[in-house]
């Protein structure tokens, strides 16, 4: 439940007011830094009652001077916590440490008022390094808490921090606070019991058990803490086809138009084409389906991209926490340049790829005064080439029901607005969102989004090309 701490940090919260001089009144802990531990152990770090053993002063190593704080001798699935605790200000708390431990599990964590925040060291440094806690607070509640895996041991198994200091924030208003840097702000975190605004790990899980993030879920408009049942939207509805044509503005650039029109002799097959790419679509009944994509190379010469197995593009049914799969072979047929003697597509590679495909949000899109329905659909492709070499690419993209693709995140730029026009008229009409797509870390992440920048490849109206 927000607003309780765990019994650990309570008792040790309980036990400086005892031992301290100043019972009354929390130390003014900005005053008391920078601290070098060139003396004793400072009154206002506490040694946590849970730990196995405590930090203490040592002179073994340090950044600078002669001495250090450093963790308790603990072993295998102990942990050593001190907490400094008195009154902070919102600001920065910066440290160096060392970590001389098993290289892969052992971990140091920061802990701001009892909870996990967004700093976390796995692993042997080997040297000093440096690390800033940003504090969003007053009378925030510092612990370093150090961790041993249940098996190896190696070095030292210990921590050590030197040059411990707190620079206090300035109050800019510039924005909603996001305390943990996960996407949410903090009001948006403080409504739900399955978020926290100082864990940056929780926007990556699924606390309902729905299949979906919290994150997803909150952009999207639902309650993270109730497990939900999604709806299903029509894929086709996202993916018109027919006699269209569709303008994008595009910062920088020139307007640039995209047609569509039935190829006669293919029932269900539409071919769209700008003045630098084409792709030929298939509708079928499980979905929309890359057929082929054409493009001139660099070099002036004519490439064409032909799935074997036409490749998923959107599926006949769109639901949030499902995961949609494709797999399929990639040739690619290269004709040279115009003034060469070559007259024929000659066939220059074969590759494997596959997709997992995830509606990630849904977001409503204005068009003409009227809302329509929009899906956030976050695809990961993976492709193996001949030589069973393996590259991945992440991509995220905003598709809108009776309007088509309209947004594509991460190519250098970003597709501000949206023109449609059918090919009978010359009426434009703007489209904007009503909020912003939710940007990438990445991770990810992590139950689905990962995380984690997202690189992304716009298929139909930028014209960047897919090379093998």
């Amino acid at each position: 439940m927000k607003g309780t701490f765990p019994r650990a940090w309570s008792c040790a919260a309980i036990l400086y007011l005892l031992t301290s001089a100043a019972a009354n009144a929390a130390p003014d802990i900005p005053s008391l830094l920078p601290e070098g531990f060139e003396s004793t152990l400072p009154a206002y770090l506490v040694n946590d009652p849970a730990s196995q053993a405590a930090w203490y002063v040592d002179s073994t190593q340090s950044q600078a001077g002669a001495q250090s704080l450093r963790s308790g001798d603990i072993g295998n699935d102990q942990m050593s916590a001190i907490t400094l605790s008195g009154a902070l200000s919102a600001g920065t708390l910066s440290f160096d440490y060392l970590a001389l431990t098993q290289s892969c599990c052992d971990r140091l964590e920061i802990q701001v008022n009892g909870k996990r925040f967004n700093f976390r060291s796995t692993g042997e440094t080997g040297e000093w390094q440096q690390a800033d806690v940003i504090l969003p607070d007053a009378s925030s509640t510092v612990t370093f808490v150090y961790r041993k895996d249940e098996a190896a041991s190696a070095g030292a198994d210990a921590i050590w921090i030197d040059n411990l200091d707190f620079i206090p924030t300035i109050d800019t208003g510039s924005g909603p606070l996001d305390t943990d840097g996960d996407g949410l702000t903090d009001d948006q975190e403080n409504g739900y019991d399955a978020l926290d605004p100082y864990n940056a790990d929780d926007a990556a899980e699924d606390y309902d058990g729905d299949r979906v993030t919290n994150y997803s879920e909150v952009l999207s408009g639902y309650d993270p803490d109730v497990q939900n049942v999604f709806p299903l939207h029509n894929g086709f509805d996202f993916y018109p086809l027919g006699e269209i044509a569709w303008t994008y503005t595009i910062p920088d650039r020139p307007t640039l138009a995209l047609e569509s029109e039935a190829i006669t002799e293919k029932v269900g097959r539409f071919r769209l084409s700008n003045s630098d790419t084409y792709d030929v679509i298939e509708r079928s009944t499980n979905g929309i389906h890359l057929v082929e994509h054409g493009f001139t190379d660099d070099s002036g010469s004519d490439v064409r991209l032909v799935y074997t197995t036409p490749k998923l593009i959107l599926p006949d049914g769109l639901r949030m926490g499902v995961q949609y799969e494709w797999s399929g072979d990639v040739e690619r047929w290269i004709k040279g340049k115009p003034e060469d003697e070559a007259t024929e597509h000659k066939k220059t590679a074969t590759y494997r790829e596959h997709l997992e495909l995830e509606a990630v949000r849904e977001m409503l899109v204005d068009f003409q005064g009227k809302s329509h329905q929009g899906v956030v659909v976050s695809t990961l492709v993976t492709r193996t080439n001949e030589a069973s070499e393996i590259t991945r690419e992440q991509r995220i993209r905003l598709y809108v029901e009776g309007l088509g693709l309209f947004h594509d995140e991460g190519t250098g730029r970003s597709l501000e607005s949206i023109n449609i026009q059918s090919l009978d008229t010359e009426s434009r009409a703007d489209v904007e969102l009503e909020d912003t797509l939710p940007e990438s870390s990445g991770d990810s992440g992590s139950g689905s989004m990962p995380s984690l920048l997202i690189g992304a490849l716009l298929l139909l109206v930028l014209g960047r090309r897919l090379r093998a």
